[in-house]
């Protein structure tokens, strides 16, 4: 606060601002914020998906990073991608889209709670299928062998939103399979209007043991990375 004052106090009011016009981001709140801010933007700036302070160059390092971390810690589970059904939940700008096309993946649907980028990236991702869900209402039918979900949890902030969203996911996910997502671990605690942290222990009720095995967490950005192994069928 005492290093830039002004900037704190922007920063707030802006926050004020988005909740008088969204709510509490509940149903189609939440499409909605998501929605003006992806058209605010468009698909080739990533202060949509990203950090809106940050400029798109900014972003667009840290999104390279990003991907370089996602692409290895899902090579270490030792999926065959190429032949894998993956699902990518929050699936933006098509960051990661780009990264499993470029792994050799070719059975793939995209999932955001926006339809404002959908026909752009049907365009850029032929054969590619992408969808709009609120994932606390819907997802699309699995088994997917991966489903990638990257700093998309914490947006799930309406009362309820986070267990109906990782239902979603357990139904969809096939034996064997791996759910790859990022959080905080910690809290619960509400960061802002569109955001909560949530502990690992929001995830391990929701993929008890031993049917669900989690993963060593990986520094990712200021949060955490990690796998949610199913177990195959023989192991059950």
């Amino acid at each position: 606060m005492r290093r830039d004052p002004v900037g704190v106090l922007v920063g707030r009011l802006r926050l004020l601002a988005l909740r008088l016009r969204y709510g509490r981001l509940e149903g189609d709140q939440a499409a909605a914020f998501w929605s003006d801010r992806h058209a605010k933007f468009g698909a080739d700036d990533l202060r949509g998906v990203g950090r809106e302070s940050w400029s798109h160059e900014a972003n667009a390092a840290d999104y390279a990073d990003a991907q370089q971390r996602v692409r290895g810690h899902v090579d270490r589970l030792g999926l065959a991608l190429e032949g894998a059904r993956v699902l990518d939940l929050g699936c933006g700008v098509g960051t990661y889209a780009q990264m499993l096309r470029e792994a050799g993946v070719v059975d793939y649907v995209g999932v955001d709670i926006a339809p404002t980028l959908l026909p752009e990236l049907r365009a850029r991702f032929p054969g590619y299928r992408f969808e709009q869900h609120d994932l606390s209402r819907s997802a699309p039918q699995g088994p997917f062998d991966l489903i990638v979900m990257i700093d998309v949890t914490q947006h799930l902030v309406a009362e309820g939103a986070f267990p109906a969203a990782m239902g979603h996911v357990r139904d969809a996910l096939a034996p064997g399979g791996a759910f790859v997502v990022t959080s905080w671990l910690k809290g619960p605690e509400r960061l802002s209007f569109f955001e909560v942290a949530r502990p690992l222990a929001a995830y391990e009720e929701q993929f008890p043991s031993p049917e669900f095995t989690l993963g060593e967490r990986e520094p990712f950005r200021e949060k955490f990375l990690f796998a949610i192994r199913r177990a195959s069928s023989q192991d059950e």
